[in-house]
């Protein structure tokens, strides 16, 4: 279960299809997220959905990125994480936001977990694949710090761009990272190179 807090993303990552998947002009997209939903309406949704018996955590975002440059602004995620626990839901947080995304880490609990997109090793493959994200230094201090407060964490490895960067990655950050997620780079010609 997933809650794409926002329209698009700001980090204007050039393998994402959140404007094809959400049949947005690819520009619009990047260059202009908004809030989709109000802290309101989450809790709202999260009231029906517990009424109905749901208990499996919300996955904040799938689609966009609920810590993008736009939600430093709104704050956006902060209420929504208080609005979904309110209703007696917890949360997953994945994020590409970095330093960024650890305001809100006194906000979880143990039954909450906290994840994020690790894809390049260096910083000028990062900025090129992902321009407006954090770095994967800084993503990788974040999730450390998820774990240190006691959180539950994972790696999304999705897409994976260079293979020898995702097998670097996975032997720098196990120590601190509960599970992982691999996937392929769909949508891109470039994935059709990665075995």
């Amino acid at each position: 279960m997933a809650i794409n807090l926002f329209t698009g993303c700001g980090h204007q990552c050039i393998y994402c299809y959140g404007a094809d998947v959400t049949h947005q002009e690819k520009e619009k997209f990047e260059k202009h997220p908004e809030a989709r939903v109000t802290a309101y309406d989450v809790l709202e949704s999260a009231k029906r959905w517990k009424v109905k018996g749901e208990t499996r955590r919300v996955l904040l975002c799938f689609i966009t990125d609920c810590y993008q440059p736009i939600e430093q602004e709104t704050q956006l995620t902060r209420k929504c994480i208080m609005a979904l626990h309110e209703a007696g839901l917890n949360v997953i947080i994945l994020s590409k936001g970095g330093l960024r995304s650890i305001r809100d880490l006194d906000l979880l609990t143990p039954q909450d977990a906290y994840a994020t997109t690790l894809t390049c090793i260096s910083d000028t493959d990062s900025l090129y694949w992902e321009p407006n994200a954090a770095l994967p230094n800084e993503r990788i201090d974040a999730i450390k710090e998820a774990h240190t407060q006691g959180i539950e964490t994972w790696v999304s490895f999705e897409p994976v761009i260079y293979p020898q960067d995702t097998i670097a990655l996975l032997n720098r950050t196990f120590p601190f990272v509960g599970h992982y997620k691999v996937g392929t780079m769909n949508y891109h010609p470039h994935g059709k190179s990665i075995n």
